[in-house]
């Protein structure tokens, strides 16, 4: 069970990923420059899932969120990104997505080191990803 909820959580916050090297593809200005943009929203959520490992043609791989690991380092890399996917995302999701960037960067800089199960907004965040990026894979 435990695994599952771990595997929903990766998932849902992929969503409010974003890569270094997607801020780079030719906007030229910084984080807080950039304008919502739903294509380059969902552009930087499926580059950052590919690059960590857990996405394979716009499909979450469970079994490579189960390992803690890569779950980690994914969480790592949404919590570096916020400024960057926080700009990017649509009017519609901006806060759901701030807020749980927040969250997984609190815990990530907390004490309490144990995998990430779940996220404020996650079930929010899941569902745009789903029917606004046709992501797939949730588990």
């Amino acid at each position: 069970m435990a695994k599952t909820r771990t595997v929903r959580a990766a998932i849902a916050c992929l969503a409010v990923v974003a890569v270094s090297s997607c801020s780079d593809s030719g906007s030229g200005g910084s984080a807080g420059s950039r304008t919502p943009d739903l294509k380059g929203f969902c552009a930087e959520v499926i580059s950052v899932a590919t690059k960590a490992g857990v996405m394979d043609a716009k499909q979450f791989n469970q079994s490579a969120l189960s390992d803690h690991v890569k779950a980690k380092a994914f969480f790592t890399a949404l919590a570096k990104d916020r400024d960057t996917l926080v700009a990017l995302a649509p009017a519609e999701i901006k806060k759901e997505v701030a807020g749980d960037l927040d969250f997984i960067k609190a815990r990530l800089n907390g004490a309490d080191q144990s995998i990430i199960t779940s996220t404020p907004n996650g079930a929010s965040v899941a569902q745009f990803e789903s029917s606004k990026c046709h992501i797939g894979g949730f588990g």
